[in-house]
């Protein structure tokens, strides 16, 4: 198998890169379950990959202006206070490339720390995920799957090529092609469109089955029509048939009609006595209290059946939507997303501008809809970056920021302006540890403008000591709380408060000294 540090090498480069355009919070999320799946088919145990991989995230975001939310609030600071200038005596401007040189370097020097340096085994331990604890425990299904001519991942494939063997909790029992069968497939069979897969597996590996290939569709009961949304829209559902149900106690699937009945169809079923149900057509299964169905619905299958007195559960399985084959928006919103940066980076108009054309964009070409656009927005970010100019103008208005920067500059004036850098660093990077990012530098940044307005510390370049603002209050690796990725590398590793200490304090010393000094020797 693959070695770890190799591996986090793949992951981190692309999906640290993509953070400097896009939020790292959506990228992490679908991520996640990716990383998860994979650890399980490689055995590697989630923990040693998802702070590590977290962290790359979060360094990608410092390679652009708009890679993340804290570059932006101080950029906004800064260009709203007419009194703070450059050098040259110019109002300060910052493009949306202003920062990458030296964002790069932090990004580069990040990653090589935590893919060859740092000490992972020794830091990180294998932890037992809440999912590998209840997998021990938990009920199997059989599914059958039709290899369609979309599933480009095994037409034509062995077993072994398409990865079908050897899959943790999750077993080929049996290829049907056409009226033959293929019990127990060796590795060197060859699949063909138009088979049918069958497997035996776990709720958590028929659920990577279901999102593997968009080309392997599930075999529903025969003779209902399909469902006309599409499959992307789709996700999946358990269902416990209650024992009071009179529509679907004793009766069979094919009988109840869930398509009409529901809207939804069901995939696969696991027996209340825990048996396999096995050499039978998933319509002619008959349904008892207890069963549960597998089910694939649409979005708004649990708000409509959530409390329905004929389910005694209904449960939605998180990221369980199957992948979205549909390149003509994919290209769409990709030739989008590009054409906001070259725009924004060219300075014909303002980053906001830009961004809310591009959002526009999606809307009209139907890459999004209303629905999932409102979703997207961050209410709690919106707020932060709102009232983190109040709470500047507050700290400047009382005097307190010019005291306090008055103190720093006469503390640190000895040692120039990388003294200057090196101490904003670490009390951002402190704050940033224990409330969150944009908090910290809201606080921060009135008394970091006063130091650069006093003008006592001659060679302190204005964009040096922002660049490093915006860096130090991206720098939460240490704790758990002070961003939200942190919080969900810290649920789907089952990490405990000490492993990010161990494994961030010693990031966040090399990153220190390579942002300041990079900050110093750059601008």
């Amino acid at each position: 198998r693959i070695s770890l540090r190799l591996a986090l090498f793949k992951i981190v480069t692309p999906l640290g890169l993509a953070s400097g355009f896009l939020n790292n919070t959506p990228i992490f999320a679908m991520a996640i379950p990716v990383i998860l799946r994979w650890c399980r088919t490689v055995q590697y145990a989630p923990s040693k990959l998802l702070m590590p991989i977290n962290n790359a995230l979060i360094l990608g975001g410092t390679i652009t202006l708009i890679g993340t939310s804290t570059n932006l609030i101080v950029s906004g600071l800064a260009e709203s206070d007419q009194t703070l200038v450059d050098k040259e005596g110019n109002p300060l401007s910052f493009g949306i490339f202003g920062i990458t040189k030296l964002g790069v370097i932090y990004f580069g020097i990040g990653v090589i720390y935590v893919v060859i340096f740092a000490p992972i085994d020794a830091m990180l331990p294998a932890r037992q995920t809440y999912d590998s604890q209840i997998a021990e425990h938990a009920k199997e299904y059989m599914v059958s799957m039709r290899v369609s001519s979309k599933a480009k991942t095994v037409i034509n494939q062995t077993v072994e090529s398409a990865g079908l063997r050897h899959l943790r909790g999750l077993f080929l029992v049996e290829i049907q092609r056409g009226p033959s069968i293929i019990p127990a497939p060796a590795p060197d069979d060859r699949i063909e469109e138009g088979d049918v897969l069958v497997f035996s597996g776990q709720i958590d590996t028929v659920v990577d089955l279901y999102k593997r290939d968009a080309g392997l569709v599930p075999i529903q009961t025969e003779g209902e029509e399909p469902m006309l949304s599409p499959r992307f829209t789709h996700s999946l559902y358990e269902v416990v048939v209650s024992p009071n149900s009179l529509l679907l106690n004793g009766r069979r699937i094919r009988d109840v009609g869930f398509r009409q009945q529901f809207g939804a169809a069901v995939v696969a079923v696991a027996s209340s006595s825990g048996s396999l149900i096995m050499n039978q057509k998933l319509g002619d299964i008959e349904l008892h209290g207890g069963d549960t169905l597998l089910v694939e619905a649409g979005p708004r299958f649990y708000r409509r059946w959530g409390r329905n007195p004929n389910f005694a559960l209904v449960y939605p399985l998180k990221d369980s939507s199957p992948p979205r084959d549909d390149w003509p928006h994919i290209i769409v919103s990709l030739t989008i997303a590009a054409a906001m940066v070259a725009i924004a980076a060219a300075e014909v108009t303002g980053i906001y501008t830009t961004a809310i054309v591009a959002a526009l964009a999606m809307l009209l070409t139907g890459c999004q809809n209303i629905r999932e656009s409102g979703a997207a927005i961050d209410i709690p970010v919106m707020l932060t970056i709102a009232l983190a100019f109040g709470v500047g103008k507050s700290i400047e208005t009382t005097g307190a920021g010019a005291a306090i920067a008055n103190f720093i500059v006469w503390w640190l004036k000895p040692l120039g302006a990388i003294g200057v850098l090196f101490a904003i660093y670490v009390v951002v990077a402190i704050l940033t540890s224990v409330i969150t990012n944009n908090g910290a530098v809201a606080i921060m940044f009135p008394i970091v403008s006063g130091i650069l307005k006093d003008g006592s510390v001659s060679d302190l370049d204005p964009y040096a000591a922002l660049y490093v603002l915006m860096l130090a209050g991206s720098a939460s690796f240490s704790t758990p709380i002070g961003y939200q990725t942190n919080l969900m590398a810290h649920s789907a590793g089952a990490y405990q408060f000490s492993d990010w200490v161990r494994f961030g304090l010693g990031l966040q010393i090399v990153l220190m000294i390579a942002g300041v000094l990079g900050a110093f020797f750059l601008y």
